[in-house]
């Protein structure tokens, strides 16, 4: 199940940094918390994250290499359909 808001924006006290948690893992803002910087930063998130969230999983995966966009590349779509028309051993 999707969730139907984004990460809140956090602060961790220790660092004076704003982060968002994904999947368990703090992902840090830019700047100092509560910051221009850091609010915007999380700002442009979470328009990210509403545009993102009303799209089928299928279309969210990338379908071009991220690193440097050259053919040698592989993206995880690729491999994923590759195991997945790979014949089982034995069988």
């Amino acid at each position: 199940m999707t969730k139907t808001r984004p990460p809140k924006y956090s602060i961790d006290k220790c660092k004076k940094r704003a982060y968002v948690r994904i999947d368990g893992k703090k992902s840090y803002l830019p700047g100092k918390s509560n910051s221009a910087e850091s609010r915007e930063a999380y700002a442009r998130f979470e328009t990210e994250w509403w545009e993102n969230a009303r799209r089928p999983v299928a279309e969210r995966i990338p379908t071009t290499p991220v690193a440097t966009g050259t053919k040698t590349d592989t993206t995880v779509k690729e491999v994923a359909l590759a195991f997945l028309q790979y014949p089982p051993e034995g069988g």
